[in-house]
């Protein structure tokens, strides 16, 4: 397993270093489904407009939903892996490291 290290978007509080572990487990916390990281990519996705290069996470889904069986493969930005939600009315994590496999 290895760590990768990203620092998060600026906000205006201050800057917040997050970190993915590649290999690891994670819930989604809104569906309760699980979500094994398989790793981390460049994502040029805007980069004609900000010549930035960002990145995001590739990971496989463990669990069967409705829609999407287990063994689908997602891509979604750093920031949004790491983003925060409302569930039940209150603010949460999109995804939290499982400790369950």
């Amino acid at each position: 397993m290895s760590l990768v290290y990203f620092r998060s978007m600026p906000s205006r509080r201050s800057s917040i270093t997050k970190k993915i572990k590649t290999g690891t487990t994670y819930l989604h916390v809104p569906s309760g489904k699980r979500y094994r990281v398989i790793d981390l990519l460049p994502d040029a996705t805007g980069y004609e407009k900000t010549h930035e290069v960002g990145e995001s996470v590739r990971y496989e889904q463990l669990d069967d939903g409705e829609k999407f069986p287990a063994g689908t493969i997602w891509v979604r930005r750093v920031e949004d892996f790491l983003g925060k939600t409302i569930v039940d009315g209150r603010e949460v994590n999109i995804f939290e490291e499982s400790f369950i496999t």
